[in-house]
């Protein structure tokens, strides 16, 4: 048998108008004029499409004796139908088939089979984007199409489904068996509609609802299968669920019955011996029940109150309390919801009345199921508490302002003190007194500490009365970290070297200067205050990319912390159990850590006992051109 190659095709078929396609018997592309490619373009599919198609194939297998015939199939692309019709002829002494069609064959039908696909392809279009998993299939029951739906409630994608047997993820039951039910069904001219228990691509199962179409051609013979399912799985278990809850329903029902006429007997026994009131009014706001409490505190009796009329209850009876238990009705009447309310009763308690509307009947009238607590003793208390309260702030001013006189006139002297120990030491310095400068150097160091504890009870107390608000200024930081070590100076020990390390990239940091000196001066002055005398106290000052911070890292070499104490060291007051005869106030770690976090920063803390410590205060790094609370 002869083969010709794709140059002798081109040489005979190059000059045809008609489109050319030339297949080999296993299916292969052998040639395509211009004709086929501007065509197949046209209609947006591909020669790989078409030699793909099911039925195309099976057409050539049943026609292989043949050496002429026509092809008719149908074709998904972009979500689209396309119907060809095709003719097919055998090449003599050759396994290969010529396959033309005219142009525009494509749609060349009659005019009912023109409108039919012409619907299937909207029909395409509208089932691509639906919510409602739809698949369709040949004459042969192998998928050709899947929608979205499909896709993304199976988790299989149009290329792992095209070619599957109809019902391949089916979990329970003959697959077979069933989609030859289904096919008779439809053969029949009848839809059919069946539940199933259904895979995902990860074998996750569910249930779905699928309503099964046949589409038939010219000869009443099946040419597609259009599937329509939803995913009723929810339902199921809801079905499942309600048909439970309704056999257990009735088991209540029964049960609950038989308990009613014991809990009416309880409720009645339970309202006749609370000390609480319980009553119900009808509609028309007269007395249908009161319970004894309510009965002794209105004194009247059991006979009485079915005769009391409405204007009796709240005019006579209920006396001055009665005006606004009245409105609260009125105004309930005409909204009918539950309201609660407390109410000063003649006689001389407080009361938290709760209405709740019951409804009788259909034409919306209402009973009012009245419930009251005495809470006088709650009222009286709750008085009591804002009195106190009020005490607390006027002492918490009368603090205040004692703090801010005692601290000034600490303030005074003290600087008179430091202002003579300049002249002595002046004086002493043309003829030095070694027991003089000690005794100056005692001088200085004391009034120090005295001032560094005035400050702190000031600055706690500034922290504690009001909303502390920062003041951002640009900061030269080496110029501020040498004046706060020559301020710490007299405080440290001459024998302690106090060591700062500042990063060479930070010149200049946007803070509050007087919120920063705070903080550093309180961590310097527990790092100097228990440090050995000869030890020497560092602070480095670095970037840190990972918080967007500038860190603070004071280091000590000293006593440190008992792990026991560290989650206390943070309050006021507290100090360590080894520092207790060393002078201190127990206030810097407490004030470093407010106005820490009045900086949008925090302090950290590590610490071994008998080793040393390191504190280190993150501070939010900001940007120069982003602050807006800069005066110029």
């Amino acid at each position: 048998m002869m083969n010709m190659n794709k140059n002798n095709y081109k040489k005979i078929f190059s000059n045809f108008s008609y489109p050319i396609l030339i297949i080999s018997s296993n299916f292969e592309a052998i040639y395509t004029n211009s004709g086929f490619e501007k065509e197949i373009e046209r209609q947006r599919i591909s020669t790989n499409l078409i030699l793909q198609n099911p039925e195309f194939r099976i057409n050539i297998e049943k026609m292989r004796n043949n050496l002429n015939f026509t092809s008719e199939f149908s074709l998904i692309a972009d979500e689209a139908v396309v119907f060809l019709r095709m003719m097919v002829s055998k090449i003599e002494d050759t396994d290969c088939y010529l396959c033309t069609f005219k142009e525009g064959e494509f749609t060349n039908r009659d005019i009912l089979q023109q409108k039919f696909y012409q619907e299937m392809k909207l029909l395409s279009l509208a089932v691509s984007e639906s919510l409602v998993i739809t698949v369709i299939a040949n004459s042969v029951k192998k998928i050709e199409y899947v929608n979205k739906a499909f896709e993304e409630k199976f988790g299989l994608t149009k290329g792992e489904v095209i070619g599957k047997e109809l019902l391949f993820r089916l979990k329970d039951g003959n697959s077979a068996e069933i989609l030859q039910e289904i096919i008779f069904a439809l053969e029949n001219g009848n839809s059919i509609r069946r539940e199933f228990l259904v895979l995902d691509k990860i074998n996750d199962e569910f249930w779905v609802d699928a309503q099964f179409f046949a589409i038939k051609d010219s000869a009443n013979q099946i040419s597609k299968i259009i599937v329509f399912a939803i995913d009723i799985t929810n339902s199921k278990k809801l079905l499942s669920e309600l048909n439970k809850a309704q056999f257990n329903l009735q088991k209540l029902l029964n049960e609950r019955t038989e308990e009613l006429d014991i809990s009416q007997n309880r409720y009645r026994l339970l309202t006749e011996t609370t000390d609480d009131y319980i009553a119900e009014l009808n509609s028309e706001l007269e007395i249908q029940f009161l319970n004894n409490s309510l009965k002794a505190k209105m004194g009247i009796t059991s006979e009485e109150y079915p005769k009391i009329t409405k204007e009796d209850l709240f005019d006579n009876l209920l006396k001055n309390s009665g005006t606004e238990l009245k409105t609260k009705f009125e105004d309930f009447q005409k909204n009918p919801q539950k309201v609660t309310v407390n109410i000063k009763m003649y006689w001389g308690d407080w009361v938290t009345w709760t209405i709740i509307p019951e409804k009788i009947d259909e034409n919306g009238k209402f009973n009012f199921i009245v419930y009251g607590h005495d809470v006088t003793e709650h009222i009286l208390l709750e008085e009591k508490l804002k009195n106190v309260i009020e005490d607390e702030k006027r002492l918490n001013s009368l603090k205040s302002q004692l703090i801010k006189t005692v601290s000034h006139e600490f303030k005074t002297p003290l600087t008179g003190i430091l202002g003579a120990v300049g002249v002595i030491s002046r004086i002493n310095s043309a003829n030095p007194n070694e027991k003089v400068n000690k005794y100056l150097k005692m001088i200085i160091k004391s009034s120090a500490t005295l001032n560094s504890l005035i400050e702190d009870i000031v600055y706690l107390n500034n922290a504690n009365d009001r909303v502390l608000i920062p003041t951002y200024f640009p900061l030269i930081l080496n110029t501020f970290i040498n004046d706060l070590v020559e301020d710490l100076k007299s405080l440290k020990n001459e024998q302690q070297n106090l060591i700062t390390n500042i990063n060479s990239n930070i010149d200049i940091i946007v803070t509050d200067s007087i919120f920063l000196k705070i903080i550093l001066t309180n961590l310097l002055t527990n790092a100097i205050k228990y440090s050995p005398e000869n030890s020497e106290i560092f602070l480095n000052i670095y970037e840190d990319e990972n918080t967007k911070s500038i860190i603070f890292e004071v280091i000590d070499f000293g006593i440190g912390i008992k792990e026991e104490e560290l989650p206390k060291i943070w309050d006021e007051f507290f100090r360590s159990s080894d520092v207790i005869t060393q002078p201190g106030s127990g206030l810097g770690l407490s004030l470093a850590k407010k106005y820490a976090n009045v900086l949008g920063g925090k302090i950290e803390v590590e610490s071994k006992y008998k080793i040393g410590s390191k504190f280190s205060f993150f501070h939010p790094k900001m940007e120069l051109e982003n602050e807006k609370n800069f005066d110029s």
